[in-house]
């Protein structure tokens, strides 16, 4: 088993060309997928359908048939690089939105950096949503480092 990836076990619930419709099994000891584990968040980032399925881009080459039993695994790096992106990116941009307001207007006070903590959090979580939306393309999870394989 490969130690530098994250998997979960699902099934092919049907193919649409390339795509592929899968279905995640429940983990033993899970509250019937409450969507608290890393994957459901996955599962929601790579915009499953409202059941949870998610649809990807297995291309044309895989061999996958409807029924299917597949390992849908995500690199352990690039989870974390997500992370960083979604949490520290966008704090670090309030901050110094913090910082450079009480810098460059100090007779505002409190509310000045208030309002350019808020602008530079908005502002870094907006160019990571940009730049997040420009790169997926489709079905592709590739800028997720998703694979599709089946079960050894």
């Amino acid at each position: 088993m490969d130690c530098a990836r994250l998997y979960r076990h699902g099934r092919v619930a049907g193919l649409d060309g390339r795509i592929a419709r899968i279905v995640f099994d429940s983990l033993q000891g899970c509250a019937g997928c409450a969507g608290g584990c890393g994957f459901a968040q996955i599962v929601r980032l790579t915009r499953a359908d409202s059941r949870g399925v998610l649809h990807v881009d297995v291309g044309p080459q895989s061999g996958l048939v409807t029924g299917d039993a597949v390992r849908v695994g995500i690199e352990a790096g690039r989870l974390l690089q997500l992370a960083f992106m979604t949490y520290f990116l966008p704090l670090f941009g309030m901050v110094s939105g913090a910082v450079l307001a009480s810098i460059l207007a100090p007779a505002t006070g409190d509310i000045g950096t208030m309002s350019g903590a808020l602008i530079g959090g908005l502002v870094i979580g907006g160019l990571l949503i940009v730049l997040s939306a420009s790169s997926r393309s489709g079905h592709s999870l590739e800028w997720l480092g998703v694979r599709v394989t089946k079960p050894a």
